[in-house]
């Protein structure tokens, strides 16, 4: 076993971790579930409809379920599934993005300790809003990291346009990121160029 963990790169460890908490927190409370969580009802009930906002919530989480439980006909284990391979996604970008930052191996090591967090495992049992926005939240910052590194990129421009917009149909509060990295946009000197730079 310990051979087993010694062959693999930071990245394998990674996606072995993401598989593993798929396999525990998919099957266990698939096992001892007779009915999906209140926050899974509440979009089952949103999802046929396919909104495209509501009083309370974007309709992302709602459209997420009801495609996961088209696929896999099934309205507890489907979202389960979905929940825990949006962790998955989460772990992937945030060592992407510890790989700008640092070596593979430190950045493996970050996302494991995250993998340790009250927030990353026993809430996400239930997909919701706040679910789908680890990801989501993940994959802005590091879409931001990459836009440091080359900052007149009309692709990645374009790819940050378009997850912060995904954001705002997972949660209404994501507009305080894209505040913050707006905000962090205007003050970093070789970011505030680029709005000048664009033709």
């Amino acid at each position: 076993m310990t051979r087993f963990f010694h062959n693999l790169t930071p990245g394998q460890l990674v996606g072995f971790l993401a598989g593993l908490q798929i396999l525990i927190l998919v099957t266990l409370p698939y096992a001892f579930s007779s009915a999906p969580p209140i926050d899974v009802v509440e979009g089952l009930v949103w999802a046929p409809h396919w909104l495209i906002g509501t009083y309370k919530h974007p309709p992302l989480p709602s459209w997420i379920i009801e495609v996961s439980v088209l696929i896999t006909r099934d309205v507890i284990f489907g979202p389960f599934l979905a929940s825990q391979i949006s962790v998955a996604i989460t772990y992937g970008l945030v060592f992407l993005l510890g790989r700008l930052l640092m070596d593979p191996v430190r950045a493996a090591a970050g996302t494991a300790l995250i993998a340790a967090s009250f927030y990353f495992t026993v809430p996400t049992i239930e997909f919701n809003h706040n679910v789908i926005q680890l990801p989501l939240w993940a994959g802005t910052i590091f879409i931001y990291a990459l836009l440091r590194k080359t900052p007149t990129s009309w692709s990645t421009w374009i790819l940050f346009g378009f997850i912060c917009g995904l954001g705002f149909y997972a949660k209404y509060s994501f507009v305080l990121l894209i505040g913050v990295l707006l905000l962090a946009n205007l003050v970093e000197p070789s970011m505030r160029r680029v709005w000048f730079s664009f033709h």
